[in-house]
């Protein structure tokens, strides 16, 4: 249960610290400099999402990178790779959000208000910035039922 309350945590830490600084007002002087965003779709069933991939320093693991994709329509829909690998290219399990150590690769996914975390799954870099990947994923560390989720993105 330590677990699932730190993951809640930083997950919800993180994505307070993208989406914040994906907002701007065209009056706003501010000296933050705000990183460009590649692009990313994650999809579950016949819903996709696409939107913005961002690259944040990671929020559970020092000198990680959190990779976000922010759907362009709502931005409450939203998956994070927490700790993405820094390989060029290969394959790479992705663990179980609920038990996982602070510096495994793991999943998380907001979509229509509803909370995921993966369970297992394989992401694959593409090239230095950019992947897909595949993973089964549940609402709570108890939950039988598993969503399946692809994405794939290019970020910066």
């Amino acid at each position: 249960m330590k677990n699932y309350v730190i993951f809640k945590v930083a997950f919800t830490m993180l994505l307070l610290g993208l989406i914040s600084a994906s907002c701007s007002k065209k009056e706003e002087v501010s000296p933050i400099q705000i990183p460009a965003a590649g692009t990313g779709d994650f999809s579950s069933g016949a819903t996709q999402y696409t939107g913005s991939c961002n690259s944040v320093a990671s929020s559970t693991c020092s000198g990680g990178t959190d990779i976000a994709i922010i759907d362009k329509q709502n931005k409450d829909n939203y998956l994070v790779v927490f700790n993405m690998p820094s390989n060029t290219s290969g394959s790479f399990a992705i663990n179980n959000a609920w038990t996982s150590n602070a510096c495994g690769t793991y999943v998380g996914v907001m979509r229509g208000g509803s909370f995921l975390a993966s369970t297992k799954g394989t992401l694959t870099k593409t090239g230095a910035s950019s992947f897909t990947l595949t993973i089964s994923a549940n609402a709570s560390p108890s939950a039988s039922a598993l969503t399946e989720i692809t994405a794939k993105g290019s970020y910066l």
